[in-house]
């Protein structure tokens, strides 16, 4: 069987408490781009994962890919599978290539194996390995909050031209997180999805300010973008890759045309 494995870009990313388990509550628009892995599982009599393509160099106990195919071993009927993962999606670029790989796993495996998984059982298997792996069984565009558990459908007539560029900074999520101060707003993500004339002010990425702070390039990309003509210009999630949004579609400059990764229309 051979699958797609999407990620996606952050409109805003709040991060609004610390939690007693160690992690955060966030808030965020997460919107699903159609810039993809591809994942291949066959039956095998020993199984086992291949990876082509990537752009990190980890064991195979490591990989979330291989945790989440053992833990479905554990729990499910799943017989030996060889796993051929080829990747496109940068890593630590903060558009959630890594958990997009688990969604589409556990569907692929679901499906190959007749597991019949509710979607409610899907994602809670997926949750187990990382908070933002549950929205890539469904992957359609939601408010995100809690530590990534909680996804309420969000709809919109809007459509804009995005472009996400990854100036190969690459940055881990623990990385971005040590040190972050929750940050209280006096106003919903909700309101200020509303108007997207408000959303560069409103809905600002929590982690910019130290993420720029380490890699400048970054912060010149941004300001960049708006200069450009973007109306909304950040970081997507907490890695090093950046996305604009423009009412029409827009020329880049050659500089940041060098940089860019993907760019097509979205309903946000």
């Amino acid at each position: 069987m051979l699958v797609q494995s999407g990620c996606k870009i952050n409109i805003g990313l709040w991060v609004t408490k610390r939690r007693t388990d160690g992690y955060h509550d966030v808030r965020s628009l997460f919107v699903p781009i159609p810039f993809f892995d591809t994942l291949e599982i066959v039956h095998a009599q020993t199984a086992d994962l291949l990876t082509y393509n990537a752009d990190f160099s980890i064991p195979k106990e490591k990989n979330l890919v291989w945790k989440c195919y053992l833990l479905m071993c554990e729990r499910y009927a799943v017989p030996p599978l060889q796993i051929h993962l080829v990747k496109r999606i940068p890593s630590g670029g903060g558009i959630g290539g890594g958990s997009g790989n688990v969604g589409a796993l556990i569907n692929a495996v679901d499906a190959f194996c007749n597991l019949n998984l509710s979607i409610h059982e899907k994602e809670n298997l997926a949750m187990e390995i990382g908070s933002d792996c549950g929205f890539f069984i469904e992957n359609r565009l939601a408010i995100v909050s809690g530590r990534g558990e909680v996804m309420v459908p969000y709809s919109s007539n809007r459509k804009f031209y995005a472009v996400l560029l990854f100036s190969k900074i690459q940055i881990s999520t623990k990385e971005a997180y040590e040190g972050m101060e929750p940050n209280a707003r006096n106003f919903s993500f909700l309101s200020a999805l509303k108007d997207s004339s408000d959303w560069q002010s409103l809905l600002t990425n929590d982690f910019r300010t130290k993420v720029y702070g380490m890699f400048p390039e970054l912060a010149s990309n941004e300001k960049a973008l708006l200069q450009n003509g973007a109306f909304y210009a950040s970081l997507s999630g907490t890695g090093g890759c950046q996305v604009g949004l423009f009412n029409e579609k827009h020329e880049l400059t050659p500089e940041l045309k060098s940089k860019m990764l993907w760019e097509g229309w979205l309903n946000i």
